[in-house]
């Protein structure tokens, strides 16, 4: 086998030779082959892309830095995931907590020494230093971080810097050519390059407080966090945060943080120490099942539909209800759930805001006075549930004519049930799945038991919230096989909350 044979320590047995010995004469010279292979018409555009490249880069590397921060680590801590967002990793085999250098990388954004990079780069560090392209090393002070939108800034004392310019993230298209500028490994500065993949792209991490990520096949790799995403004007478009891998290593799948929201949290942060998180007291669907939509009669579903409201909240205040679809805030259109939290996060506290939303078919316009987010926003300690369960049974019972709602078997939810698939507190009701048929439209559909069904949408019809199991069972006598329905479902906190499912006709 050819990988045998290459085997450094084989020794292979001598062969006869039987040819005549003689003294071959040492070959005297050995001139290499020179010239182009490819026409040089042909390599005009390679060489002036490669200019291009080699200017941007070397404009951008004085602005990227090298972190690293001395952090007290628990030897039991998860370091890999699905999700990576940690600094380069460190390796200790102690059963004792112990410290360690973490490593990552930040952008300079002013000259007298301001850098930021992200908070899970310097979060909790006992001590913190940057490296410059020309290896001058400082301590760092940290100035203010905010872990939700998980940026950081940083003060070292220079005053000779250059700070990268911004670019503007909103104007960054699928396909454009981008480059990320890190620390992978601990190797120092070192770039990549790809594109970006995808935009307003969320990440299912519980700490992420909005769905607006740049998503870039550059390559990323743990040290890379903090450090900068590039356009080809040699622009801050945005600061890598995250890989999608099973190892912790690159997979061709990266997150950055975009430079309009990172411009806006800098900022705040160095205006007013901490980021005043907006609260306008909705739930937001992660699933918005095919044919919810059309169901609705949302037309292009450019739009943000609401899964819930919070009891108290500016928008219980403003009247919005389950099933609205909010299309604008402010003046901003809002085509989708990412541009809508993105928005949210700029708003000015304390004036009443329009918001323009969609309920049966109609447009309406409401006013909302945005606050801070509250500690306990979504978690009421007292819910009001059933005190009692009904019998579990089939939402058609046998006999009657299949809809859309066969397949499926609830009952009321109490606390047991609450405990049982951990239902968020501020569900107040609704009716819990307890069975899915096998085979059923609901199967196929991703229905599961623990689901509480707490909206009914049948076109043409205004939604119905459902408070129990019998409630339910009357919404489902009254479907026609040729209705499809449209539901909102909340499953318990550790799956993924609030989605809108859809049921097909069945015929």
């Amino acid at each position: 086998m050819a990988l045998s044979a290459c085997h450094r320590n084989a020794v292979l047995p001598a062969a006869a030779d039987s040819s005549p010995t003689t003294d071959a004469a040492p070959a005297t010279s050995f001139t290499p082959t020179v010239g182009n292979t490819v026409p040089s018409a042909d390599v005009g555009l390679l060489e002036q892309i490669n200019r291009e490249n080699i200017r941007v880069i070397n404009s951008a590397l004085p602005s990227i830095v090298r972190i690293s921060a001395t952090v007290a680590v628990d030897p039991q801590q998860e370091l890999a995931g699905t999700l990576t967002h940690i600094p380069f990793p460190f390796e200790h085999r102690d059963s004792t907590p112990f410290s360690a250098i973490a490593y990552g990388a930040g952008v300079v954004i002013k000259k007298d020494g301001l850098i930021v990079t992200n908070s899970h780069v310097v979060d909790e560090a006992q001590s913190i230093e940057v490296q410059l392209q020309d290896h001058r090393v400082f301590p760092a002070t940290k100035v203010a971080e905010d872990p939700h939108i998980d940026v950081a800034v940083l003060r070292i004392a220079a005053h000779d810097l250059k700070p990268l310019p911004w670019g503007d993230s909103d104007k960054v298209r699928v396909g454009e050519q981008v480059f990320a500028i890190g620390n992978p490994f601990d190797l120092g500065a070192s770039v990549s390059r790809g594109i970006i993949s995808a935009t307003g792209r969320s990440i299912p991490e519980p700490s992420a407080s909005f769905e607006d990520y740049l998503q870039t096949d550059a390559a990323i790799n743990p040290g890379n966090s903090g450090g900068a995403l590039v356009n080809i004007h040699g622009e801050l478009i945005g600061i890598n945060v995250e890989i999608a891998s099973t190892s912790g290593a690159d997979r061709g799948v990266g997150f950055a943080l975009p430079s309009k929201l990172l411009r806006f949290a800098v900022s705040s942060l160095l205006d007013h120490g901490r980021i005043p998180h907006r609260f306008l007291g909705v739930a937001l669907p992660s699933v918005v099942d095919e044919g919810v939509i059309a169901q609705l009669g949302l037309g292009t579903g450019e739009g943000a539909l609401l899964a819930g409201v919070y009891p108290s909240s500016p928008a219980s205040r403003a009247k919005l209800q389950p099933a609205d679809f909010i299309t604008e805030i402010d003046g901003h259109k809002v085509g989708s759930i990412p541009e809508l939290q993105v928005i949210m996060a700029q708003l000015p506290l304390g004036r009443m805001t329009p918001v323009t939303y969609i309920r049966d078919g109609e447009a309406h316009t409401t006013y909302i006075k945005i606050s801070t987010q509250p500690d306990s926003a979504g978690n009421d300690p007292s819910p009001i549930v059933s005190e009692t369960s009904e019998a579990a049974a089939p939402l058609v019972p046998p006999g009657g004519a299949i809809n859309a709602l066969s397949g499926l078997q609830v009952t009321n939810l109490d606390d047991k049930l609450r405990k049982k698939f951990n239902v968020d507190n501020w569900i107040a009701g609704g009716a819990v799945i307890t069975g899915v048929q096998s085979g059923s439209s609901a199967e196929t559909r991703g229905f599961q038991q623990g689901d509480v069904i707490e909206l009914v949408c049948v076109r043409r019809a205004a939604p119905m919230m459902v408070e129990n199991a019998g409630q339910l069972a009357k919404i489902a006598a009254t479907l026609q096989p040729d209705q499809g329905v449209a539901l909102l479902v909340h499953r318990g906190a550790a799956n993924g909350a609030n989605r809108f499912l859809y049921l097909p006709p069945v015929k």
